[in-house]
């Protein structure tokens, strides 16, 4: 929920170019977007793999110690992750055919 900017997080702060809007002209846009995205029906859960986990709190090595990209073990568990949700999503939509 939209307070002020600094209440926000990076992304939106980023979508929203708080830092050339004045906390007014933040939240009318803040609120326009949401109205329209809760028109067209909100989040759809079902059409996405990873929609609440953030891939990055299970990321558990890195490429180098000054590239914090994850490293291979971290990329085996993001492919395990999404390869078992891909398999349950076409699972669960063959069965509301």
């Amino acid at each position: 929920m939209f307070t002020t900017p600094s209440s926000l997080d990076p992304f939106t702060l980023e979508l929203l170019q708080s830092d050339q809007r004045n906390d007014g002209e933040s939240l009318e846009i803040y609120e326009m977007i949401h109205d329209c995205y809760n028109e067209l029906g909100g989040i759809q859960e079902n059409h996405w793999l990873n929609l609440y986990e953030p891939l990055r709190s299970k990321q558990v090595d890195i490429v180098l110690p000054d590239e914090p990209h994850p490293g291979y073990k971290s990329q085996q568990i993001f492919t395990d992750l999404l390869t078992q949700r891909y398999s349950e999503s076409l699972t669960t939509f063959k069965n509301t055919l």
